[in-house]
């Protein structure tokens, strides 16, 4: 499957506030995503859009595109802040 990741500044800054471990681990789930279409993965409703990663209380929010085969992370929020808008 491999897909190309782009960070947006936001999800970077997400995942520069959190701990090494927890990084990581996010880290490779989007990965683990990315190359083989595997996680727990649903599409968002508006206003929200796009899909949503789930790994144990964190959100990934992301936008695919598949005619340029890329995947654009947008957020890195706990499970409790991933619905709200920015």
């Amino acid at each position: 499957m491999d897909w190309q990741l782009i960070w947006a500044q936001r999800a970077i800054r997400d995942m520069r506030r959190l701990d090494c471990q927890v990084r990581e681990h996010l880290l490779e789930a989007v990965e683990r995503f990315a190359a083989t279409g595997a996680g727990d993965v649903i599409a968002l409703d508006p206003p929200l859009g796009g899909y949503r990663l789930r790994y144990r209380d964190w959100r990934v929010s992301f936008d695919r595109d598949p005619e340029s085969r890329t995947i654009t992370i947008r957020r890195v929020r706990r499970r409790d802040e991933a619905h709200k808008r920015d």
